[in-house]
């Protein structure tokens, strides 16, 4: 039971945190883009679609990138700059070690636990789309 309510505060403390960064994000592509000071309401529409769009695609195309990484997609990539470094870093010499047993070792080392950077993208990139219908249907 007890811990049942650890695994749930852990999960709704990722969800808060990745919830303000995404909302700090919102925040800040408003303040760039001039939402405060936009006085014609097309304007502040567009940025504000602008505002829920770009935390939601961010949040999701790094989920993206967590789950094909722990998929080994980057496994070559990895193995062939670990390699170059033995090459032309020869002073950072570090022990051999094959392509097979890298993998290996790789496949321990799974990143888990990015569904809350997904879940919360998907919000923000919902309500970006559901603004950006609005707005196209309000100012054709």
């Amino acid at each position: 039971m007890n811990k049942e309510q650890g695994g749930i505060k852990a999960k709704l403390a990722s969800y808060g945190i990745t919830l303000a960064v995404a909302v700090g994000l919102l925040l800040a592509v408003l303040t760039i883009s001039g939402y405060w000071k936009a006085e014609d309401p097309m304007d502040r529409a567009r940025i504000l679609c602008d505002g829920f769009s770009v935390p939601g695609a961010l949040l999701v195309l790094v989920a993206g990138v967590l789950f094909v990484s722990g998929q080994g997609a980057f496994n070559g990539v990895l193995f062939g700059l670990k390699r170059g470094k033995e090459i032309f870093l020869p002073f950072l010499r570090s022990e051999y070690v094959p392509y097979r047993e890298f993998v290996k070792r790789r496949a321990k080392k799974k990143v888990t636990g990015y569904g809350c950077l997904f879940f919360v993208g998907l919000l923000f990139l919902i309500v970006g789309i559901l603004l950006t219908v609005r707005f196209s249907r309000l100012y054709p």
